[in-house]
This record gives structure tokens, sequence and C-alpha cells, in this order.
């Protein structure tokens, strides 16, 4: 599995059987027009936890496996929208959407002119 998954699989074992499976059932209630490739991804994802959970270990897909080129965007903000909708009440779902927005957010190198001021913040 990627380092880049670590922070999911973390927030994966912190959910309790019922929150994955809760997870399950409120995701597939979700329109799949709206990015159908992150809720494949999702969906595989909690049914990857449950499996691991009674010892069938598969190997883990990062997003990008599901996601096709042109709907990062979508995912993104279907992410951000399952966040607000589904981890109002659970810290460990919370961390799990916040882990999956993070994966899902673009990183894009500063250029080399420029001068961090501070984490944030980038001066030309």
């Amino acid at each position: 599995m990627s380092a880049e998954l670590s922070a999911v699989t973390l927030a994966l074992r912190a959910l309790s059987e019922s929150e994955l499976h809760g997870l399950t059932a409120a995701t597939k209630r979700v329109p799949t027009t709206l990015a159908p490739g992150l809720i494949a991804w999702f969906l595989a994802v909690l049914d990857w936890e449950l499996n691991r959970r009674v010892d069938h270990h598969n190997d883990l897909a990062p997003p990008a496996a599901t996601i096709p080129l042109g709907e990062e965007g979508a995912s993104l903000d279907a992410a951000i929208a399952m966040r607000a909708t589904f981890a109002r009440h659970s810290p460990p779902a919370r961390a799990l959407f916040d882990a999956l927005v993070d994966l899902l957010t673009p990183r894009t190198a500063p250029k080399r002119d420029r001068k961090p001021l501070d984490d944030r913040i980038w001066l030309e």
C-alpha cells in the first residue's frame, strides 16, 4: 500500500463496524452521476476495511485507479459535500473525509522564483 493512503487507512481503522456499514449505506444513496469514480472508490475502500477486519487482505488501490481524468474536480467537490453531510457527528468519519479531501486536493509545486512567507502564503 502506498504512503499516500496511510491517513485514509488509519482513519478507517478508527471507525466502528456500524459506522462503516452506515457510511456504505449512505454512500450508495449518493447520485453516482456527480462523481462516479469517487463513489466507486469510496465504496471499495469501505469494503476493503470490512474485509481487512476479518483477515481478508487485499491491496488498496489509490483513487486514481477509479477516478478518470477530468473528474478530479468533481470528485473533490463530492468528497467535501460528503464530509459535510456524513461526518458531522462522528470524529472518526470526519478524520476519514479529511484524509480523503487531502488525498484528492491537487499538489502544485511552487515556482522557483517564489519564496514562502509562511506555510500558506507565497511572495513573488
